[in-house]
């Protein structure tokens, strides 16, 4: 029979994995307090959130919520990283972390009903932030429109001046 004390961590545990857009499964080995702190402090300023936690429990929340195949990442020292607004950012953040302190391990994660490897999550940390993405889009869009306003300016351009002769032109050859 389950402890009073379990079944309220994992109602906790199910209310913060309700409103997720994405969710990873991380290894914080060799992690100080000090640095988890700092590293919770970076991930909050994201919008995330680093929740570490029995796995058995975790588990059974992800159940509760009909997430499945999350629960093959979550073995030996885990903890959820968990992403409220940009789906990416937070995983930046433990990614650059772990990468500068030579600590942590990204084991999967779970992104809008997907589950997705190691690999593919490192991939994801790797991308540029989503502003940057927006910025290189608009600019790749605005580029050819850019120069189709600048060969039609250049007609425009070419028109006037071959006005302009035709009106020299005609006073020049009336006096």
């Amino acid at each position: 029979m389950p402890s009073a004390q379990k079944i309220k961590a994992v109602e906790n545990y199910t209310k913060i994995l309700e409103n997720v857009k994405a969710m990873y499964v991380v290894d914080f080995t060799g992690f100080n307090v000090a640095e988890l702190n700092e590293l919770r402090k970076k991930i909050r300023e994201e919008k995330g959130l680093l929740k570490v936690g029995k796995n058995t429990l975790f588990k059974i929340a992800l159940n509760n919520l009909k997430i499945e195949g999350l629960e093959k990442f979550l073995t030996g020292v885990s903890a959820l990283l968990l992403a409220y607004d940009d789906p990416v950012s937070p995983l930046k953040v433990f990614y650059e972390y772990s990468k500068e302190k030579e600590k942590g391990k990204i084991k999967g994660g779970y992104i809008e009903g997907r589950i997705i490897s190691e690999e593919d999550v490192n991939i994801l940390a790797k991308l540029p932030p989503k502003n940057v993405l927006i910025q290189n889009l608009i600019s790749r869009i605005g580029g050819p429109l850019y120069g189709f306003l600048f060969v039609l300016n250049g007609l425009l351009r070419n028109l006037l001046y071959v006005l302009v002769e035709i009106k020299n032109k005609k006073e020049g050859s009336n006096p």
